[in-house]
């Protein structure tokens, strides 16, 4: 891939470009798969997020939210605030890359 980049390259300095776009370019699966591991990315980055806020509530208040007794409401608020921060991680990325862009479009 990175020799067919250098040829034409060579080609755009020497004058000499084909007119044939490069297949990678024609199929579009390319910017798709950017797109889609960018909304996976947002989703993971988002959720990891909520993770830690669901376990800074053990030091906010430590007599409910623990390890010990209380683990279950602080594995429930970390599961609930990691979902709605991979929610909002994937829709605010969705708000600046709403559709993947076509072959067309740089």
């Amino acid at each position: 891939m990175r020799n067919r980049e250098d040829e034409r390259a060579r080609e755009q300095a020497n004058g000499a470009v084909d007119s044939q776009p490069d297949a990678a370019a024609m199929s579009g699966w390319g910017n798709l798969e950017a797109w889609m591991k960018g909304i996976a990315a947002a989703g993971i980055s988002g959720g990891a997020n909520g993770i830690v806020t669901g376990f800074a509530a053990i030091g906010i208040d430590p007599s409910h939210f623990n390890l010990a007794a209380g683990l279950h409401h602080t594995l429930q608020i970390a599961g609930i605030s990691a979902a709605m921060s991979a929610i909002l991680g994937v829709a605010l990325f969705l708000r600046q890359s709403p559709l993947p862009r076509t072959p067309d479009e740089k």
